[in-house]
């Protein structure tokens, strides 16, 4: 006779790492708006197969803070664009944004193993943990969903128990809006934040570092010289300055030598 057929799983959930937004549990600044950091250094922990310890959290969080300050300059929230833009601009994994996306979408990202982060007026979140009922602006990053319970699993940095927090379908949807100056957040245009790999093959060097490196299969490989870069054919335009911390808890590979 022949089996039933397979059933779609209803639960997709995938191992992003979690980190609260302000690891040493001091909630002044700047941890108190440092969710766009946290989320940025979560999903690049996942992309690097990485786990947090609270001493590796806060220094992932303290560099993208300096190196978002030094690009753009000192601010406390980002809108969309500017995460995505500095995303691309010091990561070894890329982000895009998309506008007005359905339900089904974010669900899709999920399943093909591509966590979303997602911009929101946080006061429409309901949170019970939240003091004084959420912040205007807050980032989340959606990790799975629960088809059962029409929820979404996101990675929460705005309580120390967000891991694998639950929000329902309809509060994501709700709730999802980009940053709006003067406490306008919840009139923010509907978008979430795509993630993806980059190709292997990506030329990295840390910010005010003249080494450069080809990470491939998840090695850094130092090219010895200028001279080896430039007879490989390959161009100054395509390296991606990345944070000391990315480049340093990466592992070495053989030197590019010719």
């Amino acid at each position: 006779s022949f089996g039933a057929p397979a059933l779609a799983a209803s639960i997709k959930k995938l191992p992003v790492p979690f980190t609260v937004q302000a690891p040493g549990a001091n909630w002044g600044q700047p941890w108190q708006d440092a969710c766009e950091e946290a989320t940025i250094s979560m999903v690049d922990y996942f992309y690097a197969n990485k786990k947090f310890t609270p001493e590796t959290a806060r220094k992932s969080i303290l560099e993208i803070i300096n190196t978002k300050n030094n690009f753009i300059g000192e601010s406390l929230d980002e809108n969309a664009q500017t995460i995505v833009d500095i995303i691309n601009k010091f990561f070894v994994w890329k982000a895009y944004i998309v506008k007005n996306p359905t339900m089904e979408q974010l669900k899709a990202e999920i399943d093909n193993n591509r966590p979303v982060i997602v911009p929101a007026h946080g006061k429409y979140l309901y949170n019970p943990y939240f003091k004084n009922g959420g912040p205007d602006y807050h980032n989340i990053v959606i990790s799975g969903y629960d088809d059962d319970k029409k929820e979404f699993i996101v990675q929460e940095p705005g309580t120390r128990r967000g891991l694998d927090f639950r929000y329902s379908y309809d509060t994501i949807m709700n709730a999802m809006h980009d940053f709006m100056p003067n406490g306008q957040t919840k009139f923010g245009e509907k978008i979430a934040i795509f993630t993806d790999k980059k190709p292997a093959g990506t030329f990295i060097k840390a910010v005010n570092d003249t080494k450069i490196y080809l990470l491939e299969n998840g090695l850094k490989r130092h090219i010895i010289n200028e001279t080896i870069f430039l007879q490989n054919g390959w161009m100054w335009t395509q390296i991606i300055p990345v944070t000391k911390d990315f480049l340093e808890n990466l592992q070495s590979g053989k030197q590019i030598t010719n």
